[in-house]
């Protein structure tokens, strides 16, 4: 039996030459940079493609090649005291090396010199490997370098830190061992549970289980058994090797006692002590539905200081306030307890007589307190005569509503003031012909409209401490024909009255979008306007889409806009949340900012503020008035900057008239200032050319 051959077999030079080819593919697929040079005479015998473009070449070019010729003198030299310690030790060497080349990053390398013995036992070749280890070495100087920076954060934090794995406390920083009053050795190996407060645990154990970072409020146990508010945020992290629970925890023990006492003086006058227009609107509404039931009287007195201006203007701000603390206090001593007492703010007070009491009784009350308040008093080392004026307005015969009375009751007041001050009139139905000249005005605003007698004033808003506009409020202004310039103060309460509101918001809007693209080829990069809104503008149904038209029709981003909204517009229970939460999540996702204007003028929850999608809080500037001066204002003022910034809101000081005001704000951290320190509010022509001098981001 035969056995048939394939072919002829390949000759000796036939498969040498496979195998050369062979070896050739190898060098130039293995993932190192490999050559050959001559150990004596460090000329290069071959090199693979990796090595030749390492260097900046071909394969080709490179044999015969001296390597000073190759890599340079310097780097040769080197070479030169590698290979022959190869030689010398005849076994190959490793040695890390980085390569350095103008235009490039640092390369990395590790490099094995292999010899290569020939017939005589001597070293003929030396063969280079070299394995480009940057990314490695970059991996671990980073691994290296995070944990380190961990660990001297854990040191240097002044807020607590705790890492757990598998139900085990692993490892705590100082500060929460100093928190909570134990040794290191007190809290590691035990569950994180044990110092948690019992009511917070089921948080916890739900926090514990999800791999997701997530923050939320809680509470530890003190050792000494006493609860401590704090709010932890916590994350997976890669800790010795293994990913474990790492819980940042903050101690929210002063930030809770802030917001108390926000809370607080949100229902407080900050300079007399007394219960403000929250409190007194809220507690009226009490009275009256008592009253209402029972069928009984009440009356409302509104008093207002004679010639307080003058004062203010002649003796200055701290007389005032001097004058404001004495009259509150003569008020407290007379009304007692049968009496509500209050500050609307400037120099207003209200007394509500709780007790049913009657005409010639509320008289005579109101006559004792003119009588009180008109005592000499001592001013700055000035004895003077300070007198009141009284309007009173009675439940139910004058309104059956806390506005209404209030209304009547201040209607009142300046008939008292027409009539010659240092008095007290009845509310009656003469009063009521108010309504007739609010009508005037509503026709007169109908005709501002038309002939569009409104214009904007423009106030720029600089951030702190660099001084870099960031934006502008837009302020309406109405040129009266025959009065001249009107401020808002005077008819935008009729406008929200009459229903003019939204027409006239609607026309700020359009004024102010249209100067932005002025503005831009002012050369402002990126202008910003703020706009203030109604509470009927705002609640309108097409609300948002009036908002995003306007921007289109300027071609405008929602960057370029900012809407400023009143805390009671957001806070009004009365109101449907969800709806509030669903208008302001539209602006948002537009781009469009949204700020509280006058914050802490008004009763704000804190739980729902945190709600919101609020992107910054303006300042009142009755606050920033005072805050030199004023422990308490200044006390709300940081606290609002340092609330603000823990739910991550910006905050603007407004109404910022000094350095010391500036300098003190600095000092908070508040983000933005704006007020006549910086600019008045000036006309769209005398901004453009105050923007010539603005400093840009």
């Amino acid at each position: 039996m035969s056995v048939e051959l394939p072919g002829p077999l390949p000759t000796r030079a036939a498969m040498l030459l496979a195998t050369h080819e062979q070896l050739r593919a190898l060098t130039e697929n293995v993932p190192v940079s490999l050559a050959c040079f001559d150990a004596r005479s460090l000329c290069c015998v071959c090199a693979n493609t990796r090595f030749a473009r390492l260097v900046g070449g071909e394969p080709a070019s490179l044999i015969g090649k001296h390597c000073v010729e190759i890599v340079g003198e310097k780097i040769a030299e080197t070479a030169r005291l590698r290979v022959d310690q190869m030689c010398a030790e005849r076994q190959q060497i490793k040695f890390d090396y980085c390569l350095q080349r103008p235009g490039y990053d640092d390369t990395w390398f590790d490099v094995h010199l292999v010899p290569d013995f020939g017939k005589t036992g001597e070293v003929t070749f030396c063969y280079v490997l070299m394995t480009n280890t940057t990314s490695h070495r970059t991996a671990t100087r980073q691994a290296h370098e995070t944990a380190e920076r961990l660990r001297k954060f854990m040191e240097a934090s002044t807020e607590g830190m705790v890492f757990h794995d598998g139900g085990k406390i692993v490892d705590v920083n100082p500060p929460l061992l100093r928190m909570l009053d134990y040794r290191f050795e007190d809290i590691v190996g035990e569950s994180p549970l044990k110092f948690i407060a019992l009511d917070a645990q089921a948080e916890a154990v739900a926090a514990m289980a999800v791999s997701r970072e997530t923050t939320y409020d809680s509470a530890l146990i003190h050792r000494n058994g006493s609860r401590i508010p704090v709010q932890f945020s916590s994350r997976n992290l890669l800790w010795d090797g293994k990913v474990v629970r790492m819980s940042i925890v903050r101690d929210m023990t002063e930030r809770v006692a802030d917001a108390a006492r926000i809370h607080f003086l949100a229902m407080h006058d900050s300079l007399t002590g007394l219960a403000n227009r929250t409190q007194l609107m809220e507690r009226l509404a009490l009275l009256l539905e008592g009253a209402g039931a029972t069928r009984t009287q009440l009356a409302v007195l509104f008093i207002d200081i004679d010639h307080f201006k003058r004062i203010n203007d002649s003796l200055g701000h701290a007389a005032g306030d001097e004058l404001l603390v004495t009259f509150a206090e003569r008020l407290k001593t007379e009304c007692g307890d049968g009496a509500l007492l209050s500050r609307l703010g400037g120099d207003e007070f209200v007394v509500i007589q709780k007790l049913s009491v009657s005409h010639d009784q509320t008289a005579a009350f109101a006559r004792r307190l003119l009588d009180a308040l008109a005592e000499p008093i001592n001013i700055q080392g000035r004895r003077m005569v300070v007198t009141a004026s009284i309007g009173i307005a009675r439940f139910p015969d004058d309104g059956h509503s806390g506005d209404s009375l209030l209304k009547n009751a201040d209607a009142a007041m300046y008939l008292a003031k027409s009539q010659g001050r240092a008095t007290f009139r009845f509310f009656d139905a003469s009063l009521a012909q108010a309504a007739d000249q609010a009508l005037a005005i509503e026709t007169q605003l109908g005709d501002a409209i038309r002939n569009q007698e409104f214009e904007l004033f423009y106030q720029p808003q600089l951030s702190e401490p660099d001084g870099v506009l960031i934006g502008v409020e837009a302020l309406i202004r109405w040129r009266h024909p025959v009065l001249g310039l009107i401020g808002p103060a005077q008819f935008i309460a009729v406008a929200e009255g009459l229903q003019l509101i939204v027409a006239i918001g609607q026309w700020v809007l359009d004024e102010a979008l249209a100067q932005v693209l002025t503005w831009k080829s002012a050369g402002w990069p990126e202008p910003r306007v703020a706009v203030n809104l109604s509470s009927a503008q705002f609640r309108a149904s097409s609300f948002v889409e009036s908002v995003l038209a306007a921007l289109r029709r300027h071609g405008l981003k929602g960057e370029n806009l900012e809407l400023e909204l009143t805390e009671r517009m957001l806070m009004d229970e009365s109101d449907d949340a969800a709806a509030t939460q669903a208008t302001l999540a539209a602006l948002t996702a537009a781009g469009i900012s949204v700020a509280i204007d006058d914050f802490g003028t008004g009763y704000s929850s804190l739980s729902h503020l945190r709600t919101l999608p609020i992107d910054r809080l303006k300042i009142d500037q009755s606050f920033v008035r005072e805050i030199v001066d004023s422990r308490d204002c200044f006390a709300i003022t940081e606290a609002t900057i340092r609330l603000a910034s823990s739910l991550g809101i910006l905050t603007i000081a407004e109404g910022v008239e000094t350095e010391a005001q500036r300098a003190i704000l600095r000092q908070m951290h508040v983000h933005a200032t704006q007020g006549f320190l910086i600019a008045r509010p000036m006309s769209s022509g005398d901004f453009e050319r105050w923007l010539q001098t603005a400093k840009f981001a």
